[in-house]
């Protein structure tokens, strides 16, 4: 696959069956050929995202990164999906943490609603969930 002039094929690489020892050899090798056979730096840009996409199903997402940022190659973390998804997950657990301690601390449930930008129903509902009245 390394051999291979094509980028798609070449990021499958990192799916091969090699020793995980052999890991940060093989990704280096794929950066590089990569950035060998990619025509502008966003092309390189998207086959990196793919690759760290790839990489997680080897459970190497970390170390692909890693080496990304070793190299002269941009990869903006802040597009990535999974990196949004979390910050998504961590601004909705600190909103229930805020309603619940808002509640606690008894403020009215429109007030509440109005601080955390949600409907009074979701507000509502959420207090219900955590079994706040």
């Amino acid at each position: 696959m390394l051999s291979s002039q094509i980028p798609d094929v070449i990021i499958l690489a990192v799916l091969a069956d090699y020793p995980i020892e052999k890991a940060e050899v093989i990704l280096r090798a794929v950066l590089r050929k990569l950035k060998a056979v990619c025509r502008n730096q966003s092309e390189l840009s998207k086959y990196v995202k793919q690759l760290i996409v790839l990489s997680r199903l080897r459970k190497i997402e970390s170390l692909t990164i890693k080496i990304t940022q070793d190299m002269p190659i941009t990869y903006d973390i802040e597009t990535d999906y999974l990196y949004n998804k979390g910050i998504e997950k961590g601004i909705e657990k600190d909103k229930i943490d805020v309603i619940c301690q808002a509640r606690l601390n008894g403020s009215t449930i429109e007030f509440i609603a109005k601080i955390v930008r949600l409907p009074v129903e979701k507000v509502r509902e959420i207090l219900d969930t955590m079994k706040i009245e």
